[in-house]
């Protein structure tokens, strides 16, 4: 049901988007965070000057390569300095680096678990621009993660008598971004 709420968002932001007839414009970013891969790069393909599509890929640092692809939706146009906005973003939002010693979870005596986890974020945050085009910003949001299958795997590890912290359900975001 919930996954079926984001889709109807990202379609309402692509629709109207193709609605609008402003010149399209593009940005990067170096960054930490869901919207990066965790630790890495995102780039954003404006719609207009409301809506973007966003796509991110780093490194978790602990368990391989991150990704995520989504929308952003501006409530201010791009003539101001300080543009909150709604994110909708999909793909790895969590990660597992766990050394486990139990022959019943893993089939060997000894090992090392690494794993990333996909699932849906949505976040609130803004860009903060500079300069007279406004071409350098600063990147932040709070994401909450709607559904991610790290929950699912630490319950299946505590079941087995592991002693693993769940994640909370809040990430946090930020980097630089460069806008062209």
């Amino acid at each position: 049901m919930f996954m079926k709420k984001v889709l109807t968002f990202c379609a309402l932001v692509i629709t109207i988007s193709l609605c609008a007839t402003e010149p399209i414009k593009g940005s990067v970013g170096l960054g930490l965070g869901i919207p990066y891969g965790f630790m890495g790069m995102n780039m954003d393909y404006y719609l207009n000057q409301y809506a973007a599509l966003t796509a991110g890929v780093g490194s978790t640092n602990i368990a391989g390569i991150g990704f995520s692809v989504g929308t952003k939706y501006y409530f201010v146009d791009d003539t101001k300095s300080f543009r909150p906005r709604l994110t909708a973003m999909a793909g790895i939002n969590g990660a597992l680096k766990k050394e486990i010693f139990d022959n019943e979870v893993t089939g060997s005596s000894e090992d090392l678990i690494k794993e990333t986890f996909p699932g849906v974020s949505l976040g609130l945050g803004a860009l903060i621009t500079w300069g007279e085009n406004k071409q350098q910003g600063l990147d932040f949001d709070v994401f909450y993660i709607c559904s991610s299958g790290i929950y699912d795997r630490i319950s299946n590890l505590r079941d087995h008598g592991y002693d693993i912290k769940k994640p909370g359900r809040i990430s946090i975001s930020f980097g630089y971004r460069y806008q062209f």
